[in-house]
């Protein structure tokens, strides 16, 4: 009995530290009825190596797809990245489709409990403690521009719960929002 319940707990440890990412929300434009073939990847992160670490990311999942992409921090410094001025001439230069932005909307940390049990095999009594876990919920916005128009054409926010490095949280958060532009017929 005591190994069944041990079981249980390191299958439900498992199953909590897992990467979870959903698209919260989404808005696209039903007028907008192209196919974006290259794509200008901007993650906008303070920290230089997030930046890189979720733009090449993004780079490598859309090439997977067929679909050319640039990573912003190859041609825009970091004080550069929200001057659209810069973009909008770098990206003419490079006949680019569309520019795709994700930002952070919001960080939090969430604490979740599971109590301790008294179990009673034979003449022996046992307790288990319960723990405590935590995890970084993260929601990010994507936005995606024509790059003629400069319109947007889609929009998503994500929801990622997270017990691990930010950098293992990047290629779910991709998959996801590749996995709704692809459903979309944006990409």
């Amino acid at each position: 009995m005591i190994r069944m319940h041990k079981l249980i707990l390191v299958f439900m440890i498992l199953l909590i530290s897992c990467v979870a990412t959903e698209i919260q929300d989404i808005w696209k434009d039903n007028n907008y009825q192209s196919k974006i073939k290259k794509i200008f990847v901007i993650g906008v992160s303070q920290v230089n190596i997030i930046r890189r670490q979720f733009e090449n990311e993004f780079v490598e999942q859309l090439a997977a797809k067929e679909i050319e992409a640039i990573p912003s921090y190859t041609v825009l410094s970091p004080d550069k990245m929200l001057d659209k001025n810069t973009i909008v001439s770098k990206i003419k230069d490079m006949n680019i489709d569309g520019v795709i932005i994700t930002q952070l909307i919001k960080k939090t940390r969430e604490y979740t409990t599971v109590p301790g049990n008294t179990y009673h095999t034979n003449y022996v009594k046992s307790y288990n403690s319960g723990s405590v876990s935590s995890a970084d919920l993260v929601i990010l916005e994507t936005n995606l521009y024509d790059a003629k128009s400069e319109e947007l054409v889609w929009s998503g926010l994500s929801k990622t719960i997270n017990q691990r490095t930010t950098s293992n949280a990047i290629k779910p958060v991709i998959e996801v929002i590749i996995q709704n532009l692809s459903k979309d017929n944006i990409i």
